[in-house]
């Protein structure tokens, strides 16, 4: 039988072609070994055209972030260590579609920021905070004044909040320092006496509408100390109204100041008296004698 096939000059079979690539790939020559060496890199899918004419991933992140805002509220106590690490399975670059490894950059008391960084181009995406930042300039974390909070609700302190988040109890970080626990008692002092004076307004209003007087209504008094006994330093004096029910004043009585005991020397001459002039308006002694005798 003839044989139609031709045979090769050199009587090998022919190799085969190699990849070269294609429009979505991007060739890199590295000169490390003797022979040039090609890699192929695979470029983002961004480039292409039908990507360009989908919605932005900021629109679908923004729509995204207002869907889960209407859904999770409030806060959560979470192990950190294993839901970042979840996360980190499932979440992805938006530029290279890398890996995001999640870092704590700082804590400040019960808030902590975190940072999300590519694997893959090695850039530094977006700080995340694990909680909202409230005040003037957007620095102060709102859970670390709630813990405060929280806290002079039940009647306890900075020492109580510090056992709430030891590691053998509820194992979170260290809350806020003395001098930041002090600072977030004064703003709420201050915000709980600018609310009680508003509504002791509005109730005097409302007591004179219902007894139907101008200058002249009746009340009742009530009282109360900061420690049990009739020796306490500290007591309140209230006005209820005798119509509405609600408290219409209230008077602080101290015959202790805790910056006048904190005075070292003795309590008198020229430089206590030149202490007394500086810190006579601030005193908070405003008595003489236990509570009881008003």
């Amino acid at each position: 039988m003839e044989n139609f096939k031709k045979k090769r000059p050199s009587g090998q079979r022919p190799k085969k072609k190699r990849f070269q690539g294609n429009k979505f790939m991007k060739k890199t020559i590295s000169g490390e070994s003797k022979k040039k060496k090609t890699n192929f890199l695979r470029k983002s899918p961004n480039d292409s055209a039908s990507y360009r004419n989908l919605p932005s991933e900021k629109y679908l992140l923004d729509s995204c972030e207002a869907d889960i805002s209407q859904h999770f509220k409030d806060y959560r106590l979470i192990d950190i260590s294993l839901f970042l690490g979840q996360l980190e399975k499932y979440v992805c670059c938006l530029e290279c579609h890398g890996k995001i490894k999640i870092n704590e950059k700082s804590s400040v008391g019960l808030s902590s920021s975190f940072l999300l960084m590519c694997s893959n181009c090695k850039m530094q995406k977006k700080k995340l905070n694990s909680c909202e930042l409230i005040g003037a300039k957007k620095n102060i974390p709102e859970i670390n004044r709630r813990s405060v909070l929280a806290m002079r609700c039940i009647g306890q302190g900075l020492s109580a909040l510090n056992t709430f988040c030891t590691y053998f109890i509820m194992s979170l970080p260290k809350p806020v320092s003395q001098k930041a626990y002090d600072s977030i008692n004064i703003r709420i002092a201050d915000e709980c006496e600018t609310l009680a004076n508003a509504s002791m307004r509005d109730a005097a209003l409302e007591e004179k509408i219902l007894d139907g007087t101008r200058n002249c209504i009746a009340v009742s008094g009530d009282g109360t100390w900061k420690t049990r006994g009739h020796t306490s330093l500290v007591g309140v004096c209230t006005l209820i109204g005798a119509e509405c029910g609600k408290v219409l004043d209230i008077e602080i009585m101290s015959s202790f100041c805790k910056v006048c005991d904190s005075f070292k020397g003795p309590k008198f001459g020229p430089k206590y008296s030149v202490f007394l002039a500086k810190h006579q308006p601030f005193c908070k002694k405003n008595h003489n004698g236990s509570e009881w005798d008003e």
